[in-house]
């Protein structure tokens, strides 16, 4: 009898994390524009246990995707900084916030009126202060600085 109880506690919760989950990825989806989809979902949701016990695997396999996507691209978006002439590639590429300030004994190939602006791995866009760089991962780069890496944009 207790087995039964808890049994049917565990299948209750499971259906309200279902139903909570079911109605976070119906927002998300409208809130992306996929209102179409959202629709899809909320119908198939009021068809009854059928639909649920037909599509539970594939349901689980959209949230968890869902849920692994916005985590992920949270902890992305969290790591973009601004490179700092400290940080242990700049030191080892030479890189400067102010290109006038670059050590020209140590990096010959340093010519005036080189910046991270003219330079095709910056992928800011022109007059920005800040942009971001491919060779520090995306991480921003002052637009007046240089690094070892510059090459000329074509």
């Amino acid at each position: 009898m207790t087995l039964r109880r808890e049994r049917s506690g565990q299948r209750g919760l499971l259906s309200q994390i279902a139903e909570g989950t079911t109605r976070s990825l119906r927002e998300s989806l409208a809130a992306n524009g996929l209102a179409q989809e959202a629709r899809e979902c909320r119908n198939q949701g009021s068809m009854g246990a059928n639909v649920m016990k037909t599509s539970r695997r594939s349901f689980l396999i959209v949230t968890t995707g869902l849920a692994s996507s916005l985590v992920l691209g949270h902890h992305a978006s969290a790591d973009v900084g601004q490179v700092s002439e400290s940080d242990a590639n700049a030191q080892a590429l030479g890189y400067k916030t102010d290109a006038t300030k670059v050590d020209k004994a140590r990096f010959p190939k340093y010519q005036a009126g080189q910046t991270c602006a003219s330079c095709q791995f910056f992928q800011g866009k022109p007059g920005e202060a800040l942009g971001p760089c491919q060779i520090f991962a995306g991480k921003l780069v002052d637009a007046k600085g240089w690094c070892s890496s510059y090459v000329k944009k074509a």
